[in-house]
């Protein structure tokens, strides 16, 4: 999949999980990302729970949030019908293998309403695996995305999302990703993988 290929479809409705939330937020950017993505964005009530509780261990990703859906950005979704079924058998472990409550909502929104399930790490796996036709898309695909920002709050917000909300990228994005912040910022990125730092590092010294 392209950068941008699960923005290309103006129809498209994206259901991000709470790590997706997490990784807007960190980005200082999430409203003005949003905005530029003009696309509905959904977060399930279950991720929506998941960040607020959050604030009892001092994050304050939940009330982030709010303030996106006050804005009408976002919408949160209850789970139903065939959304409903399609989630339990992802936490029950029908599939092998089961997810947590956010991830396993995000698919089974995406999976019923023909939307993009935006993940990150093992619920991207599992999606492709059992859900071949739902496209997906993750945070670091999402904010590569996103060059309209202009180029130094494009730069500070992949960044931030790395450092302060410790986004996960996949091996498909990294190269693009390291090419955005540069060699010197990725070195000192720690959720990026540690082959890609000690690179970095090495390119730099």
């Amino acid at each position: 999949m392209s950068l941008s290929a699960f923005l290309a479809d103006p129809n498209s409705v994206l259901i991000a999980d709470a790590s997706v939330v997490i990784g807007l937020n960190a980005s200082g950017h999430a409203h003005r990302i949003i905005e530029l993505t003009q696309r509905r964005v959904i977060v399930p009530d279950n991720s929506y729970h998941e960040l607020a509780v959050g604030a009892r261990f001092g994050h304050d990703d939940g009330a982030q949030l709010d303030m996106l859906v006050g804005a009408g950005l976002v919408e949160s979704m209850a789970l139903e019908g065939s959304a409903l079924t399609t989630y339990e058998a992802l936490i029950d472990g029908t599939y092998g293998e089961t997810l947590d409550d956010g991830e396993a909502a995000t698919i089974a929104i995406a999976v019923q309403r023909g939307g993009v399930a935006v993940l990150d790490e093992k619920a991207r796996r599992m999606c492709e695996k059992h859900f071949p036709n739902t496209v997906q898309g993750c945070t670091a695909q999402w904010l590569l995305g996103t060059a309209t920002l202009g180029r130094a709050a494009h730069v500070e917000a992949m960044i931030n999302a790395l450092r302060k909300g410790r986004m996960r990228v996949p091996l498909e994005f990294l190269d693009a990703v390291v090419a955005l912040i540069g060699v010197e910022a990725a070195a000192t990125c720690p959720s990026l993988p540690r082959v890609a730092r000690q690179t970095a590092t090495q390119a730099v010294s």
